[in-house]
């Protein structure tokens, strides 16, 4: 018999988990790849964009690795 579906609340928690650490937590179920892609794109962004406009004086004084390095700790995805 197969796994029942999540409920919406353990979807989001399984979600958000593997797009932050997706090494350590398995993509949810029927999760399509392209989609996985999507959503964590949209996270590193919208994390860049709040701190590009936040401290942009930080963002003209980091080289774009250093840049890059500190947005995805921001948004926890290292």
């Amino acid at each position: 018999m197969p796994d029942a579906p999540l409920a919406f609340h353990d979807l989001q928690r399984a979600l958000t988990a593997h797009l932050r650490s997706p090494d350590r937590y398995p993509p949810p179920a029927d999760m399509p790849t392209d989609r996985l892609k999507l959503y964590r794109d949209l996270l590193y962004h919208n994390a860049e964009g709040m701190l590009a406009a936040s401290f942009p004086a930080v963002r003209a004084t980091l080289e774009p690795d250093q840049w890059h390095g500190l947005v995805d700790e921001v948004a926890g995805l290292v």
